[in-house]
């Protein structure tokens, strides 16, 4: 009978006894130091761009609370863009065009806002003042083009019902009445609750029903 080979502790087949901490800083001291070295610069590099971050927001709050016109909120939606307060910097400027007559560029800062902020809560009512724009400047088919894409981008917003209650009102204009009855009882019984609901019924008491 073969008796089987027991290995003294001392095999060289088996692993040494313990970990030699000594021997693997040795080998691989400089490699430890370096990936640590890239940890602490990536960490500092988050602190200061955090740290950054904030002073510029910071900063861009500041000077829109003491912006007054066309020119300070132009200035704080480039040096700011990206923040808060220069997307809100951006509806005042269309705003501030608006108001001034200039309705090209008052849809331009508004287009502004939309490429800088699509997921906004405010999108919606950036595209309802470009529809506006255009009713405004007499382009009544594309201002309707725009509402229609407002309602299919943006069909929970508060600004949809408004696409709505707008696209009537160039009916009306129109003399598409039946067109423009179909649309505001859509309103009404889409957004029941909604105080655009009110104004769709007020405007539906005022256009005569289609007479057979």
């Amino acid at each position: 009978m073969i008796e089987p080979t027991v290995s003294s502790p001392t095999d060289p087949l088996l692993p040494e006894q313990g970990f030699d901490w000594e021997l693997f800083w040795a080998e691989h001291r400089t490699k430890i130091i370096a990936g640590g070295l890239v940890v602490v610069l990536a960490i500092i590099g988050t602190v200061s761009w955090l740290f950054l971050n904030a002073m510029n927001v910071q900063a861009a709050e500041n000077a829109l609370a003491l912006a007054k016109d066309a020119a300070a909120f132009e200035s704080i939606a480039s040096k700011f863009a990206g923040t808060p307060s220069g997307g809100d910097a951006l509806l005042l400027l269309a705003a501030a065009r608006r108001d001034a007559g200039d309705l090209a560029a008052s849809s331009a800062a508004f287009e502004r806002f939309l490429k800088a902020w699509p997921k906004s809560e405010l999108a919606a009512g950036a595209l309802l003042g470009i529809g506006q724009n255009l009713d405004a400047g007499g382009k009544p088919k594309e201002a309707m083009e725009t509402y229609d894409r407002l309602s299919a981008q943006y069909p929970g917003s508060y600004a949809a019902p408004f696409a709505e209650l707008s696209k009537a009102e160039i009916l009306a204009r129109d003399f598409r009445r039946d067109e423009a009855r179909r649309v505001l009882e859509a309103i009404t019984t889409k957004y029941p609750e909604s105080p655009v609901a009110r104004m769709a019924a007020a405007q539906l008491s005022r256009i005569p029903a289609a007479t057979n």
